[in-house]
């Protein structure tokens, strides 16, 4: 039997591999019979990250409570395998719970799925897997799913509206571990007694609430209709949206820009110019924002310089107008926008460096 699974949970899970990296990311497969609807992010409480997982317990009884009242069931469980292969490990076959789950490992760029041992057998089985839409997913043959992962090859074509709803998807994924936590919180809040840990709590839900409010106001402003009606917009409200998102414990922001009003594509260039280089920045590191408008022209350069810089092909290609339309997905909307505001302002844009060098990304437009 196939099973399979949403491009939405298959990009989220990417999106976590690469978020957690070095170290295992694990999660949940929500959803029905053989159909994974969601894939729900989880902190890894293991002792040791970088070699071993262990779920957060809260949002796995949070899960069953949500699947016990009528939500999707706990379909199995997916991690990741920084440095190994995707398939279940010494320690997985060890330690798997014999209750006949899913495990989908991914390692090396590929996915694969697995089925724990339960009433049916002692050892793990491979499991056919699909992604796409549900109706519209694609067979790949094997319990290995490669090129698809690689390629985004399950994603929408190039309208506007598909563009719209990409944007929208990747707003929604950004928010799901924040507002996930906050839930979680609270529930644990509901039954705790003891003053420490409720403090602890409240400690963890403000910190949560602050995340999502911060990527609320970075998306309204990249994304959205934020900054009024008019042709400009105040470099300081992107400033302080851009600071919200990108400064953290391991990550610092540099600005640049002039007090002087932008030119509203220009801000949307630079805010997802932004978002593009906080996600290359694996370790942390330093992102530095540049702006410019004289002689009729605006331009704009981030540069990303860490100790592990990453940029994904797809976004690459999505940057320099050679990815086809039909593969843009939630993934690379954000790097399809850049290139779309920029060619529709009549400029251009331009990237250099990466990996073992600073990361350099550049946009230009015609001012109006």
């Amino acid at each position: 039997m196939t099973v399979r699974l949403a491009s939405d949970a298959a990009y989220a899970i990417l999106a976590h591999v690469r978020a957690a990296h070095p170290d295992e990311c694990c999660g949940l497969l929500l959803g029905t019979d053989s159909w994974i609807e969601e894939a729900r992010p989880a902190a890894n409480f293991a002792p040791d990250p970088a070699r071993h997982f262990e779920i957060d317990p809260s949002v796995l009884i949070a899960a069953e409570r949500a699947a016990r009242e009528g939500g999707p069931a706990v379909l199995g469980y997916y991690h990741s395998h920084p440095d190994g292969l995707p398939e279940p490990s010494a320690t997985d076959k060890e330690l798997a719970p014999p209750d006949g789950r899913l495990w989908l490992i991914v390692a090396q760029g590929q996915m694969a799925l697995f089925r724990a041992p339960g009433s049916e057998g002692d050892e793990f089985r491979e499991q056919e897997l699909s992604i796409g839409k549900r109706g519209l997913a694609s067979r790949t043959g094997s319990g290995h799913v490669r090129d698809q992962l690689v390629s985004g090859n399950f994603s929408m074509s190039d309208t506007d509206v598909d563009l719209a709803a990409l944007l929208c998807s990747r707003l929604c994924h950004d928010l799901l571990s924040p507002v996930g936590a906050m839930n979680n919180g609270l529930e644990l809040l509901a039954d705790e007694t003891d003053p420490a840990m409720r403090e602890r709590c409240i400690d963890l839900l403000g910190e949560s609430a602050a995340a999502a409010a911060n990527k609320l106001k970075f998306f309204r402003l990249a994304f959205g209709a934020a900054g009024g009606f008019g042709p400009t917009v105040d470099p300081s409200d992107a400033k302080a949206v851009a600071t919200g998102l990108v400064e953290d414990a391991r990550t610092k922001l540099v600005w640049d820009v002039p007090a002087s009003p932008l030119p509203k594509a220009a801000v949307k260039i630079l805010l997802n110019l932004i978002l593009i280089a906080r996600e290359a920045l694996v370790r942390g590191g330093t992102l530095a924002v540049g702006a410019e408008s004289r002689d009729g022209e605006t331009e704009m350069v981030v540069r990303a310089e860490g100790p592990k810089l990453v940029l994904d092909e797809q976004v690459k290609k999505a940057l320099a107008g050679e990815l086809d339309p039909a593969q843009i997905d939630s993934r690379t909307a954000a790097a399809h926008m850049v290139r779309s505001l920029s060619t529709r302002g009549g400029g251009m844009v331009q990237l250099a460096g990466g990996r073992d060098e600073p990361l350099l990304m550049g946009a230009l437009i015609k001012s109006a």
